[in-house]
């Protein structure tokens, strides 16, 4: 090659090289430009600070860059200053309250039970039951369980027993679960007729001659009138039972499984209370019953009970059924 060629070929290089780093430093100053454009957001969730560019300025699209569309979030404040774009937010979770057979989703951020409560539209009275205590905070998914407690009274008057019964009962969720006597006086004075002509009172029968199906018997047989009721009891309650039979498990309190040991809500039915139990159309006399386990009903269903049975085709049969409960003294 001449030395001619060899001068043209070196200017050429250096000429593509100078164009090269020209095109690389304009590249670079419009890239630098491009940055200088945009905002600096700096995004604080929960307390926690996060900081990204961008070129828009409207709040929800800056969120929704950042991955947080509307209903994810609660906006705590936001401001511009200069090119620097400041929000705090607060992430929302589910919260689910659950009263009677009606689940109710909220979309919760932050606050107290109290709170979801009013979001749900659910106004407590002094009676009503919650799960959770109303001042505690919720900052995740919770399950709130509210029972609607309602009390009654009611007075009649028995002619058969010449008494005037005041007496009170409890309903939960709109349902009747207990009946307490809360006093009786007599009605009226009546003629007093000679024991000769004095109708006998019919004979009272025991639990020992009822055929019940509990195994377990109390100190002395439980008298019962002639509609198969005890005589004597402290409580009188309606609610629903199912059964459930031996899983190789203790109960609750310690005990080894068997028929008269039922599983409670301990909160509203004590550990060791003793009751006997009947189904409300009496076909089923389940009998003396002692509290002994917990059910897994409770969140859903408070005031249910499970009857112990002996074998998984007698819970079968047994299904759900309405029982009479009678708390004994």
């Amino acid at each position: 090659m001449s030395m001619l060629n060899h001068l043209k070929a070196h200017k050429s290089l250096v000429l593509r090289t100078l164009t090269a780093v020209l095109l690389a430093a304009a590249t670079i100053l419009s890239v630098f430009a491009i940055m200088l454009s945009l905002n600096t957001v700096s995004l604080i969730v929960n307390g926690e600070k996060f900081t990204f560019k961008t070129s828009k300025t409207n709040e929800a699209e800056v969120l929704a860059l950042a991955g947080y569309e509307s209903g994810d979030y609660v906006l705590n404040s936001a401001s511009v200053n200069g090119k620097v774009i400041t929000l705090d937010i607060t992430p929302t979770f589910p919260v689910y309250v659950t009263t009677g057979n009606t689940v109710i989703p909220v979309t919760f951020a932050k606050g107290t039970v109290s709170d979801v409560l009013k979001l749900a539209g659910i106004t407590l009275d002094k009676h009503d039951i919650v799960s959770l205590a109303l001042n505690s905070e919720v900052t995740e998914t919770k399950y709130i369980d509210v029972v609607n407690v309602d009390y009654l009274t009611e007075t009649v008057t028995d002619k058969n027993s010449n008494t005037i019964v005041t007496f009170q009962k409890k309903l939960v969720n709109g349902n009747v679960v207990e009946t307490e006597v809360l006093s009786t006086k007599t009605a009226y004075v009546t003629e007093r007729v000679p024991a000769s002509n004095a109708v006998k009172e019919q004979s009272v029968t025991t639990s020992a001659n009822v055929g019940a199906m509990s195994t377990l018997m109390p100190s002395a047989p439980i008298e019962l009138d002639k509609n198969g009721n005890p005589v004597n009891y402290k409580k009188h309650l309606t609610t629903t039972a199912t059964a459930y039979t031996y899983t190789g498990n203790n109960c609750s309190t310690g005990v080894a499984p068997q028929v008269g040991y039922i599983a409670v809500n301990p909160k509203f039915i004590p550990y060791g209370t003793k009751m006997f139990i009947k189904s409300s159309d009496g076909r089923y006399i389940y009998g003396y019953a002692v509290a002994a386990d917990t059910g897994g009903f409770i969140r859903q269903y408070p005031y249910n009970i499970d009857l112990f049975l002996e074998s998984e085709a007698e819970c079968v049969k047994f299904g759900r059924r309405s029982v009479e409960i009678f708390i004994l003294e």
